[in-house]
C-alpha cells in the first residue's frame, strides 16, 4: 500500500509494485509512469526537477490552485488524442510529487487522481483532483501490499504531525514575538471570525491565545500544507541551526483580515493568512543535527521552510524528542477505539501511536473540551490535565478485550506517585478507601503514604468499578 503523505524512493516503489529490473529506471524517471495498467505520476512543485539527466534542469510549472487540486504539465511532445495520454485520462493515477525540503531521491505521495479539466497540446495540461483516502491498495495481484522499515509495520496514517515552521528571518521573529511570546487577546481577534470559531477558542483559552500563520506560497505551497494540519500536530519553531521552541495545534482558522491586523503584509504583498492557534508552547534547544537524524536527512539539513512531516518522520520525531500533547487529542469513534485495543499488543512498532490513541479516547471523556484542571483519583489534589494519566484499576495486561474498552476501568492519577504507587500495588481501594499495602516501604515513601492512607477515593462506585479495584488488591495482596 501507498499511505497519504509519506515517502518513498523509486526503489522502494519498484520493491513495492514488483517491478521487475528490465522494467525499472527508463520512463520512471519522468513526469509519467505506468506498470500493470497503473499510472503514477512524479510532479516537482516550485521546483525543477532532472529527469534522466542530472546536468539539465526541467521546471514544467506544476501547482496546487486554491481548491487544492494538482495542475499537471505532461513533457512537451504529448497530444491530448495519443493514446498514452487517452490511457492516462482513463485511469486513476497514483499521484507523488517533490518540494523543496523534500528528502533527497524521494517523492512523497499525495493521494489517487481525477482528472477534472485538461486543455492543450504540446505540452497537455490536466488538473487532477485528489483523493486523499489513508491508503491505497493495489488492484494488480504482483503488488506487496506491507511496507516494512526495520522490521516493524509503521501505522503512518494513524498519528500526529509535526509541522516544521522555520523563524529566523525578521518577519518571523517579529511574529513569533508579538503573537506567541506576547498573546493575543480574543476580544481583538472575535472581530474577524465566526461564532462556531470563537466559542472553540473560549473553550481552549481564558482571555488570551498565541497563534501563528503562513502565507499562501509560491503556487499555493503553504496553503496545500496547511490544508493537512489538524488539531494535536507539533509546531516546531527553528533558527540559528537548532529548533528551540514547540507548541501544539489547538484550532486553524482562514482569515485575511486577521492576519493584516495582526501582521500587514510581506514584500511580495502577501499575508499570513492561513492561521493555526496554539497552545502547550515550551522552550528546546534541539540542534539539527539531532533532528536530521531523527527524520533520516542528512546532517548539514537545514529546515527552510514551512513543512508538514509525512506520519512516519514524525512518529520518529515523537519517539525520539517526547513531543506529544496530552491535553489535544483526536477523538477517535467507538470502532476505531475497538480496533486500536484488539491491536495495542499486536506490532511494537505501532504500541506509541495506538497507547496515544487509546489514551485519547479516555481523556476526552474524563476531561471534557474546556477542562484544564481536575483532581487526582487517588490523593485529591488538583492538577493541570497534562499531569494526569488515564490509569487502568485493573491491569491492563489482564484485562478481558471487554474491560480494556470499560470506561469503569479508568481513574485519573496524578504523575506525582500515585499513579506509580497504584499500579506497583503499594497502595489499594478497598470498600472506597485509600489502603496503604505496608511492604518494603521506605521512610519518604511512608511520610508520603500518610497524606492519604484511609482517604476516601471519589471515584469508587460499588456498582461500577468495584469489581476492579477488588481484583488489584487481590492480586498485589497473594
Amino acid at each position: 500500500m501507498f499511505d497519504i503523505y509519506s515517502s518513498y524512493t523509486k526503489n522502494d516503489i519498484y520493491k513495492i509494485l514488483n517491478v521487475p529490473k528490465d522494467k525499472q529506471k527508463g520512463h520512471w524517471n519522468k513526469g509519467h509512469a505506468s506498470y500493470d495498467n497503473m499510472h503514477f505520476i512524479f510532479a516537482n512543485i516550485g521546483i525543477a526537477g532532472s529527469g534522466f539527466s542530472s546536468e539539465r534542469q526541467y521546471d514544467y510549472n506544476n501547482f496546487f490552485d486554491e481548491d487544492g487540486n494538482l495542475n499537471w504539465i505532461t513533457e512537451n511532445n504529448r497530444k491530448q488524442n495519443s493514446p498514452i495520454i487517452q490511457s492516462l485520462l482513463s485511469s486513476n493515477p497514483y499521484l507523488f510529487i517533490r518540494e523543496e525540503g523534500t528528502a533527497d531521491k524521494h517523492w512523497e505521495f499525495v493521494g489517487i487522481g481525477n482528472s477534472i479539466h485538461i486543455e492543450g497540446n504540446n505540452p497537455v495540461k490536466i488538473v487532477w483532483n485528489i483523493d486523499t483516502d489513508k491508503t491505497y491498495h493495489f488492484q494488480s495481484e504482483k503488488a506487496d501490499v506491507t511496507i516494512l522499515r526495520e522490521g516493524k509495520k509503521l501505522a503512518r496514517s494513524d498519528t500526529n504531525q509535526i509541522i516544521l515552521q522555520p523563524a529566523g528571518n525578521k518577519d518571523s521573529r517579529e511574529h513569533y514575538e508579538d503573537t506567541i511570546t506576547n498573546l493575543v487577546s480574543l476580544r481583538r481577534i472575535e472581530q474577524y471570525l465566526e461564532s462556531d470559531d470563537m466559542e472553540i477558542l473560549r473553550s481552549i483559552y481564558k482571555d488570551h491565545a498565541p497563534l501563528w500563520g503562513v502565507t499562501p506560497g509560491k503556487k499555493s505551497i503553504n496553503f496545500k500544507k496547511w490544508k493537512r494540519v489538524r488539531v494535536g500536530d507539533v509546531c516546531l519553531f527553528s533558527r540559528d541551526k537548532h529548533i528551540f521552541s514547540s507548541a501544539v495545534v489547538a484550532h486553524k482558522v482562514h482569515s485575511k483580515r486577521l492576519a493584516l491586523d495582526l501582521w500587514q503584509r510581506d514584500a511580495a504583498g502577501s499575508t499570513w493568512e492561513y492561521i493555526y492557534f496554539l497552545d502547550e508552547v515550551k522552550k528546546h534547544n534541539i540542534p539539527y543535527k539531532d533532528f536530521n537524524r531523527s527524520v533520516g536527512y542528512k546532517s548539514n539539513y537545514v529546515i527552510q521552510g514551512f513543512d508538514v512531516l509525512s506520519p512516519e518522520k514524525s512518529h520518529n520525531v515523537f519517539e525520539d524528542f517526547n513531543l506529544s500533547s496530552s491535553i489535544h487529542l483526536d477523538l477517535i469513534d467507538d470502532k476505531e477505539f475497538h480496533n486500536t485495543v484488539q491491536d495495542m499488543d499486536e506490532l511494537s512498532g505501532k504500541h506509541l501511536t495506538l497507547t496515544r490513541k487509546e489514551q485519547g479516547k479516555w481523556r476526552k471523556m474524563l476531561f471534557p473540551t474546556g477542562t484544564r484542571r481536575e483532581k487526582c483519583g487517588i490523593c485529591k489534589n488538583e492538577y493541570t490535565i497534562d499531569m494526569l494519566v488515564c490509569a487502568h484499576i485493573k491491569k491492563r495486561s489482564k484485562c478481558s478485550i471487554d474491560e480494556q474498552k470499560d470506561f469503569n476501568n479508568i481513574v485519573p492519577m496524578c504523575k506525582f506517585g500515585c499513579d506509580d504507587l497504584f499500579e506497583k500495588g503499594y497502595i489499594t481501594v478497598v470498600n472506597g478507601r485509600i489502603m496503604v499495602n505496608n511492604k518494603g516501604l521506605t521512610e519518604p515513601m511512608l511520610k508520603y503514604l500518610s497524606n492519604i492512607d484511609g482517604n476516601k477515593c471519589d471515584f469508587w462506585i460499588k456498582s461500577n468499578n468495584d469489581k476492579y479495584f477488588q481484583w488489584h488488591h487481590e492480586y498485589h495482596n497473594q
